[in-house]
């Protein structure tokens, strides 16, 4: 294999690195690395393992499809960023915070916007690889920790791949889910019913 570090009668240094990072590839491509690449490919594919859910949403989701309201947000979602826009950037303007109304505008839509998305994609990356199990459930998904503080409880994903039912994904006394204390908050004050709720068997 080395033998193709001469296809080009002189390379340059940076050609010639680059040949070499080729030849390093096909060489760890043996079958001793099988397994590693077997498990790097599970990892790869566990970025889009959860798009076939798309076809159960009618079923897992029907309360909230037959709500008028959420289907309207969901419809209408982009284009309320339009209106906001505007309320955003004459309080920036009115109040003369620091960037004034455009830098209130770039920080409370596209950058909240690009985090949230890519905090939600954190999840079905980093906790199909790093963290712990709770439940065998026949896939990759594990329990992260620092998963869950950026992602307000989501992080618990073995927990929610168990119990995708379940409105808590931090089952045990450790495992922290700011989502579940918003949710309990708003079944006191009568905002949330018939919220289900999956417990870890070791809890007393």
């Amino acid at each position: 294999m080395k033998t193709m570090s001469h296809a080009a009668p002189h390379p340059s240094a940076w050609q010639g690195a680059q040949m070499q990072q080729r030849d390093d590839w096909v060489v760890h491509l043996t079958p001793a690395h099988n397994r590693e690449l077997n498990e790097a490919l599970a990892f790869a594919k566990s970025r889009n393992a959860e798009i076939p859910a798309l076809q159960h949403v009618a079923r897992l989701t029907g309360d909230l499809q037959r709500d008028p309201f959420y289907r309207w947000l969901d419809r209408w979602f982009l284009l309320l960023q339009l209106p906001l826009a505007a309320g955003l950037y004459w309080l920036g303007q009115r109040t003369g915070v620091h960037g004034g109304g455009l830098g209130l505008v770039l920080w409370a839509i596209p950058l909240r916007l690009v985090l949230v998305y890519h905090v939600t994609w954190l999840v079905n990356s980093a906790t199909h690889a790093l963290g712990y199990r709770n439940f065998d459930s026949p896939d990759l998904s594990r329990n992260c920790w620092w998963v869950a503080i950026l992602s307000f409880g989501e992080g618990w994903h073995n927990n929610h791949h168990a119990y995708p039912h379940s409105a808590r994904h931090g089952l045990r006394w450790f495992e922290f889910d700011i989502t579940w204390q918003h949710i309990k908050v708003l079944r006191a004050l009568g905002w949330a019913q018939k919220v289900r709720v999956a417990r870890y068997p070791g809890n007393a």
